[in-house]
C-alpha cells in the first residue's frame, strides 16, 4: 500500500501537460506534435479535444469519449455541446462558442478531477487559440496555463495592436482600397488585402464571432500580465521558429510584452488522428515514385475551407491545362460542390489519367509525406499556416490561393518575406481562374531564386527542430521553467491550539507571498471559531490566497484543556487524524491541486506518519525557541541522567546540556521538572516520540544532506549560538524563519472587544505610560492570582491594560472578585486608571506608543511580539517552557524581568509592582528593546535573515525528510 501510494507521489510530482485542443483539423495537428514534443522531454502529458473530433481520430472506440493511451500520450475528450460534430458554414458558429462556454468549463473540470483522482495531477494547461475560457479553468484551479498560437507570430503581433486600437484600424480599413497599405507598430506594411479577413470583412457574422475570441484571448493574456509581480510576461508558444520570423518575434516579445517561445516547425509526421479518412497510402506513394523529381503539383486547399463550384472547375480545367502531373487532395464536401457544376469523379477516369501521366485526385492524404517526395515541384495551397509551414519545411515551392482568416497575411509573408513562392490573383468573386493557375505554377516550377530559398528555409526549418536548434531548445527551456516554476503547494497543519495556530497562520501567509499554494489546516474545534459564520463547522474557506480545510481530532465540539483528558485527546487524535487528514489530501488531489510538502506544528506528530506514507517530504515548525529545542533533544537523548540530577537539586541549581549556557532547574521547561503530572507525562512522550522519528529519519536517508530541516520561530541575531548548538551538536537543519508575527485580525479562537474602544482609550494615554497585561490563550489563572494582580494594578498608579478571558474571569469571581463593565468603563474614562477586556489584538496593542510595559505569562509568542514591538517586559511564567522563556528574557536578550513567586506559584502585589516600575524606569532595558525591535525588523524585512532563509527553504529542490 506504502508503495503504490509513494508510486502516486511520484506522479504527482512529474510535470503532467495537459494540451487542450479546438475540435479542428489545423489546430488538432500542431497541438498533437506539440504533446509529442512534451513526451519526449520526460513529461505527461493528456491530449484533449471535443468529443465530437476525439470519435473521428479513433473511429474504433466502444463509445465517442472512450480514453485512449497512445505513445506516451493520454487522449481523454471534453465535451463542448456538439458531440455529434459541428458544420463549418452551416451551423451557428456563435452558438457554438456560446455553448462550449458554458459547457466546457465543467467537462473540462471533470477530464481535470479524473487525472487528478487516478494520481496524475495536472501541473500546467497549454490551450490552443479559439478556447479562451480554458485558461479561465486553469485559473481557478491555481494551474499556469499558456496558450498555444498557431499562426504565424507576424499575425500574433498584427491581431494584437488591432485588439488595442480596433476603432483606430477599422477606420483607416474602412476609408482606404485594397491595394493601400496600414501600418502597424513593428511590422512592415501590410495591405488591406493582406490583413486577416475577419479584419476587413467585420460584416460577416463568423468574422465577428472569431473577433470576440481573439479579444477574449488577448483580455485573458492581458489579466495575467497584470496580475503577475515577478516574472511578468505571459508565455506564448509559437507555431514559428526564430529564423523565419526573427523581426515579428522581436516585435511580439518587445511592443506587445508577450514571451513568445517560438517552437515550431511543428509537423505532424506520421499517419493516424486525422479527422478525415484518407485514401490508400500505398497508391499514391506508389504513383509519386513513378514521376520524375520536381515533376508533381500538388493541390489542397485544407481541411476546413468549401470550395466554390465554379472554383472546382477552374481548378481541373487549369490542372489538365498544365500539361504536368498532379496530385489533387478534393475533400468528400468540396467534391459535391464540384458536383453542382456538372463535374464527375469517375474513378476509373481518374486511375486512368494516372496511369498516363496525368493526375491523380484523392479525399484525403498525408500532406507532409507527399510534400517530402522527391517527386513533388510545386504546391497549390490555400495558405493556411499549418500547409505554409509544412512547404516551407520541405522546401517546395508554393502557389498561394488564400481564401479566409490569416490566410492572406500567410501568402504575403510567403511571397514578400520568405520568397519561396508567389500569391495568385482571384477573379472579382475570389475564384483563381485556370489561366492565372498555370501561369503562377509556371512561374514556381521554373525560377531558380524560388527554389534556392525554398532549399534554404527547408535547411533553417530542419536545424531549429533538431537537437539544440532554436525551437527545440525553447521548448526544453519553457519545460524547465515549468519544472522550476512548478507551484509548491504546502499544507501547513496546526494543532488547535491559539499559541499554535497564531504563527502558524503567519507562516502560510509568508509561504503565500513566496507564490506558493498553501492550504491551511486544524481541527474542526479551532476552524469554526475561526470562521464562526460557517454554515457548517467543517465547511472550507479561502482568505487572502491561503484555503482553509479542516480535519477532525475527534474534539470536533472542543476539548477543555485542564478539564478534559489530555491523554485521551492524544490517542484519538493519533488514531482518527491520519484518516481525516488523508481525507484533506485526497480531496485537494482530485481537486487538481495535490500538496507537495507539509508543514505541521509541534503536538501533532503523526503527521509525518501520514506524509511518509503518502512519499510527501514534511517539516515540523518549532513554535517555542532554538534553545529549548537543543535543551529538549539532549534531554530526549540522556533523560534518566537529566531525570537525576533534577530530583537532587534544589530549584536554583544550574544544570548543563551540551552547547547551551547553564539553565538553573527553575528555569527548565515545567514538563521536565514536574514529571508526576499527567499532562506534563503526556507532552513529554510526544516529544520523545518526536526526537526517535527525528533520528531514525535521519539515519535512514541516504541523500545528502541527511538532516532533517526544522522551521524555527526565531530569528539569527536573536538565537546564534543556540541556532549553531542545534546545526551542529544535535545535527538538525534549523531554519530561523521569524519573528512570525500575527497582525491583521480576524482567525483568533476568542472573540475580541470592540477594537475601537481600547485603541481609542489607549490614544488617550501618555507615550510610554500603560502597562499592558496578558497570561496568553491556553492557562487559567488562580483566584488568588486573579485577586492579587487586580490589587497589583490599582497599586500601581499607572494607566494598564488586562486581558482577562472569560474562565479567568470565573476563576476570579470564585474569590469575590466583580467585573462590572460600568465601573471598567469609568476607570479607564475618568480615574485613568485602566480597562479590563476579554480579548484584543496584541501586537496592535504592543505598537501603540502609549504601551510601556509588557506583563506577560512568556509563551513564545507574547514574548517574541514584545521583542518584536520593542516592550520592556515583566515575565510571570506559568509552565510548559515559559520558565525556560522568561529566563532567556531576562537574562539572554535583557529586555525585562522575570518576577518572584510565592510557594504556591502566585505574583504578589507588591512583588508585581516592583518589577513594573523597575522595568518602566531602566534605561538599559528600554535601549535593549528597541535594539531588538530593530534586528526583528531586518530579519523579515526582505533580504533579512529570516527572509532570505524562508526563500531558501521554498526554492530548495532537495527532498525533506517526514520529521518530528
Amino acid at each position: 500500500m506504502e508503495a503504490k501510494q509513494q508510486q502516486q507521489q511520484q506522479q504527482q510530482q512529474q510535470q503532467h501537460f495537459l494540451v487542450v485542443a479546438y475540435p479542428n483539423q489545423g489546430l488538432i495537428n500542431p497541438a498533437r506534435v506539440l504533446a509529442e514534443r512534451l513526451a519526449a522531454s520526460s513529461c505527461a502529458v493528456t491530449f484533449s479535444t471535443a468529443i465530437s473530433a476525439h470519435r473521428r481520430m479513433f473511429p474504433s472506440l466502444p463509445s465517442p469519449d472512450h480514453p485512449v493511451h497512445l505513445a506516451g500520450i493520454s487522449f481523454a475528450p471534453y465535451s463542448d455541446g456538439f458531440d455529434a460534430g459541428f458544420r463549418w458554414f452551416v451551423d451557428d458558429l456563435a452558438e457554438l462558442n456560446a455553448r462550449v462556454a458554458e459547457l466546457g468549463p465543467r467537462t473540462l473540470g471533470a477530464v481535470l478531477d479524473s487525472l487528478a483522482a487516478r494520481g496524475r495531477p495536472v501541473t500546467r494547461v497549454v490551450y490552443t487559440m479559439a478556447l479562451p475560457w480554458v485558461a479561465d479553468v486553469a485559473r481557478s484551479r491555481g494551474l499556469p496555463a499558456a496558450l498555444f498560437w498557431v499562426q504565424p507570430a507576424a499575425v500574433l503581433a498584427l491581431y494584437y495592436h488591432y485588439n488595442s486600437s480596433s476603432a483606430h484600424y477599422d477606420r483607416l480599413i474602412a476609408e482606404s482600397s485594397a491595394a493601400a497599405t496600414v501600418e502597424f507598430p513593428g511590422l512592415p506594411g501590410f495591405e488591406i488585402r493582406e490583413l486577416p479577413s475577419v479584419l476587413t470583412n467585420t460584416s460577416d457574422e463568423t468574422s465577428r464571432v472569431i473577433l470576440q475570441i481573439l479579444r477574449e484571448a488577448f483580455d485573458t493574456l492581458e489579466s495575467e500580465s497584470k496580475e503577475k509581480t515577478t516574472p511578468p510576461p505571459t508565455k506564448v508558444l509559437v507555431n514559428t521558429f526564430e529564423a523565419l520570423e526573427r523581426e515579428a518575434l522581436e516585435t511580439v516579445r518587445g511592443r506587445c510584452g508577450i514571451d513568445a517561445v517560438a517552437v515550431g516547425p511543428l509537423i505532424k509526421g506520421g499517419a493516424g488522428g486525422d479527422l478525415f479518412e484518407a485514401a490508400e497510402e500505398r497508391r499514391y506513394m506508389e504513383w509519386l515514385d513513378a514521376q520524375a523529381e520536381g515533376s508533381v503539383v500538388y493541390v489542397s486547399f485544407g481541411s476546413l475551407a468549401v470550395m466554390k463550384g465554379r472554383q472546382m472547375e477552374e481548378m481541373r480545367a487549369g490542372l489538365r491545362l498544365l500539361g504536368r502531373p498532379y496530385l489533387w487532395v478534393v475533400r468528400r464536401n468540396n467534391r459535391e460542390e464540384g458536383e453542382r457544376v456538372g463535374l464527375k469523379w469517375d474513378e476509373e477516369e481518374e486511375e486512368q489519367e494516372s496511369a498516363g501521366g496525368m493526375g491523380m485526385v484523392v479525399e484525403w492524404c498525408e500532406q507532409v509525406k507527399v510534400l517530402s517526395h522527391r517527386a513533388v515541384g510545386c504546391f497549390v495551397t490555400h495558405c493556411g499556416w499549418n500547409s505554409t509551414l509544412e512547404g516551407v519545411a520541405c522546401g517546395v515551392p508554393a502557389v498561394a490561393a488564400p481564401q479566409i482568416v490569416e490566410q492572406h497575411t500567410n501568402a504575403a509573408l510567403l511571397e514578400k518575406r520568405f520568397g519561396t513562392g508567389v500569391r495568385a490573383e482571384m477573379d472579382a468573386e475570389g475564384v483563381l481562374l485556370r489561366d492565372e493557375l498555370r501561369r503562377c505554377v509556371d512561374f514556381v516550377m521554373r525560377d531558380e531564386g524560388i527554389r534556392a530559398r525554398a532549399e534554404m528555409w527547408r535547411e533553417k526549418a530542419r536545424e531549429a527542430v533538431e537537437q539544440g536548434g532554436s525551437s527545440d531548445r525553447e521548448l526544453r527551456r519553457f519545460v524547465e521553467e515549468a519544472k522550476q516554476q512548478q507551484q509548491q503547494h504546502f499544507l501547513v497543519v496546526a494543532h488547535p491550539n491559539q499559541g499554535l495556530i497564531n504563527p502558524a497562520r503567519v507562516l502560510a501567509e509568508r509561504l503565500t507571498a513566496s507564490s506558493c499554494g498553501v492550504t491551511f489546516s486544524t481541527a474542526v474545534s479551532a476552524h469554526r471559531r475561526m470562521f464562526p459564520s460557517l454554515p457548517s463547522p467543517d465547511h472550507p474557506v479561502h482568505l487572502a490566497g491561503i484555503s482553509f480545510v479542516p480535519y477532525s481530532d475527534g474534539f470536533d465540539a472542543g476539548f477543555r484543556l485542564f478539564v478534559d483528558d489530555f491523554a485521551e485527546l492524544y490517542a484519538r487524535a493519533a488514531e482518527l487524524g491520519p484518516r481525516t487528514l488523508g481525507a484533506v489530501l485526497d480531496s485537494l488531489a482530485a481537486r487538481g491541486r495535490p500538496v507537495t510538502r507539509v508543514v505541521y506544528t509541534m503536538a501533532v506528530p503523526w503527521v509525518a506518519d501520514v506524509a511518509r506514507r503518502r512519499g510527501l517530504p514534511a517539516a515540523l515548525f518549532w513554535v517555542q525557541p532554538a534553545a529549548v529545542l537543543a535543551l529538549h533533544y539532549h534531554y530526549n537523548r540522556s533523560s534518566d541522567h537529566y531525570d537525576r540530577l533534577i530530583a537532587e537539586s534544589s530549584a536554583a541549581a544550574t544544570v548543563e546540556f551540551p552547547g547551551l549556557p547553564g539553565f538553573e532547574i527553575r528555569d527548565l521547561p515545567s514538563v521536565l521538572t514536574n514529571t508526576s503530572d499527567e499532562t506534563s507525562r503526556v507532552i513529554l512522550q510526544i516529544l520523545r516520540e518526536a526526537f526517535e522519528t527525528l533520528e531514525s529519519e535521519s539515519k535512514e536517508s541516504t541523500t545528502p544532506p541527511p538532516r532533517t530541516k526544522v522551521l524555527v520561530n526565531t530569528f539569527e541575531a536573536l538565537e546564534r549560538e543556540a541556532l549553531e548548538t542545534v546545526r551542529g551538536r544535535c545535527g538538525i537543519d534549523a531554519v530561523a524563519v521569524g519573528p512570525l508575527i500575527k497582525g491583521g485580525a480576524g482567525g483568533d479562537l476568542f472573540e475580541a472587544a470592540e477594537e475601537r474602544r481600547y485603541m481609542e482609550w489607549l490614544d488617550a494615554q501618555a507615550e510610554r505610560s500603560v502597562v499592558y497585561v496578558s497570561f496568553g490563550s491556553l492557562a487559567v489563572m488562580k483566584g488568588r492570582q486573579m485577586e492579587e494582580m487586580r490589587a497589583g494594578l490599582r497599586l500601581l498608579g499607572r494607566p494598564y491594560l488586562w486581558v482577562v478571558r472569560r474562565n479567568n474571569r470565573e476563576e476570579g469571581e470564585r474569590v469575590g472578585l466583580e467585573w462590572d463593565e460600568e465601573e471598567e468603563e469609568e476607570e479607564s474614562a475618568g480615574g485613568g486608571m485602566g480597562m479590563v477586556v476579554e480579548w484584543c489584538e496584541q501586537v496592535k496593542v504592543l505598537s501603540h506608543r502609549a504601551v510601556g510595559c509588557f506583563v506577560t505569562h512568556c509563551g513564545w509568542n507574547s514574548t517574541l511580539e514584545g521583542v518584536a514591538c520593542g516592550v520592556p517586559a515583566v515575565a510571570a511564567p506559568q509552565m510548559a517552557e515559559q520558565q525556560t522563556n522568561a529566563a532567556l528574557l531576562e537574562k539572554r536578550f535583557g529586555t525585562g524581568v522575570r518576577a518572584e513567586t510565592d510557594a504556591e506559584g502566585v505574583l504578589l502585589r507588591d512583588e508585581f509592582r516592583r518589577c513594573v516600575d523597575f522595568v518602566m524606569r531602566d534605561e538599559g532595558i528600554r535601549a535593549r528593546a528597541q535594539m531588538w525591535r530593530e534586528k526583528a525588523r531586518e530579519a523579515v524585512e526582505e533580504g533579512g535573515s529570516s527572509d532570505r532563509a524562508l526563500r531558501l527553504f521554498v526554492e530548495t529542490d532537495s527532498k525533506i525528510s517526514p520529521s518530528i
